[in-house]
């Protein structure tokens, strides 16, 4: 009997060892169940708190760009900001998220980054220039291009104005180097020491052209005193050229003068002569018109009366060969006479009244 209870009692005890420690089990199972089920919940708020941290960064990207397709930077945007956005996105690495959650970090973060190159070449193109939009003393050009071109691939609007600028620095550039050269063509070298001797008005006012389409100060100042040293050149150059050209207009005057001088100096005395002579010549042409008048006469009366025919008349006393086969002319002395054969030939028509002839003797 005492041994069946204490087999009964033992079983009892076994069968609730079973029961209680099955209980326990139990109890632990859901104890677990509800931790994971508070993590969990944990997580989800977490995630959902980190989406919307997330998000509100975003919209604050946003507003850097001046379009959805974040292809430029609002003038306001400034390197501060970029900054403090870099400083919290850091304050998120390593954190636990979902594939969703992180893509969208990734988002944030490449237009954070891209907002940082797009402002650094920006700030580089802008530097080229001054306010008054001339390219500055020792533009970095090169460096400013450089950042421009690294986002040729993302942000091809963008490049495309800064580009544009780009262009306008180096069109600068050249024109300062065009007006450098043209400058120092001028001079005998680049030290614009010594201007050249052969310099022309034509090479001073090319230079100065060029000079003159200079936008940046100090290159247009410093060019434009190079220039003013040249016009000092051409300035004596033309003074020199001018008294040379009056020498000569007044030695050619004087020339003109002396000649002139001699050249009626010589007309009088040819005049003179010229008078003396015809004077000379109208005497004997009178004298001679005088004696042959008088022969005319004579020799017309003297045919007259042969009636217009061959006459012939013979001074007394006249010879007309001499001795010694001599002729009678060469021994005649004064009042010596002899004879004239004569032919008439009629009246003049231009001296009404008046006959010609001739005589041989």
């Amino acid at each position: 009997m005492d041994k069946k209870r204490k087999f009964i009692i033992g079983v009892s005890m076994a069968i609730g060892l079973v029961i209680l420690g099955g209980g326990a089990l139990g109890f632990h199972y859901h104890s677990v169940k509800a931790e994971e089920k508070k993590q969990a919940e944990a997580q989800q708020a977490q995630t959902k708190k980190l989406q919307q941290t997330i998000q509100t960064y975003q919209k604050e990207v946003n507003a850097w760009y001046t379009d959805d397709k974040k292809e430029g930077l609002q003038k306001a945007t400034t390197e501060k900001e970029i900054t403090a956005m870099e400083s919290k996105l850091k304050k998120l690495e390593g954190k636990e998220m979902s594939v969703e959650t992180a893509a969208k970090l990734n988002t944030l973060v490449m237009d954070v980054g891209y907002a940082r190159s797009m402002l650094d070449a920006q700030t580089k193109v802008a530097s080229l220039f001054d306010g008054t939009g001339a390219l500055v003393e020792n533009a970095q050009l090169e460096a400013a291009e450089k950042a421009v071109n690294q986002l040729k691939e993302t942000k091809p609007a963008f490049v495309k104005v800064q580009q544009k600028r780009l262009t306008e620095a180096k069109n600068q550039v050249k024109t300062i180097e065009e007006a450098t050269k043209a400058v120092n063509a001028l001079y005998t070298n680049n030290k614009r020491e010594t201007v050249q001797s052969n310099v022309t008005q034509a090479n001073y006012t090319t230079a100065k052209t060029k000079v003159g389409s200079i936008k940046q100060a100090k290159a247009k100042k410093t060019l434009s005193d190079a220039l003013a040293k040249v016009e000092t050149v051409l300035q004596k150059q033309k003074e020199v050229a001018q008294q040379q050209a009056e020498q000569a207009a007044s030695t050619n005057d004087n020339q003109a003068t002396n000649g002139n001088t001699a050249s009626n100096g010589g007309n009088k005395t040819a005049s003179s002569h010229s008078q003396a002579g015809s004077d000379s010549s109208n005497g004997s042409s009178s004298q001679a018109g005088k004696s042959s008048s008088s022969s005319a006469k004579s020799g017309s009366k003297s045919s007259a009366s042969a009636g217009k025919s061959k006459s012939s008349s013979k001074a007394s006393g006249g010879n007309s060969k001499s001795n010694n086969g001599k002729s009678g002319y060469d021994n005649m002395k004064p009042g010596d006479r002899w004879t004239v054969e004569w032919e008439d030939k009629g009246v003049m028509e231009s001296d009404a009244g008046r006959t010609w002839g001739y005589g041989t003797w």
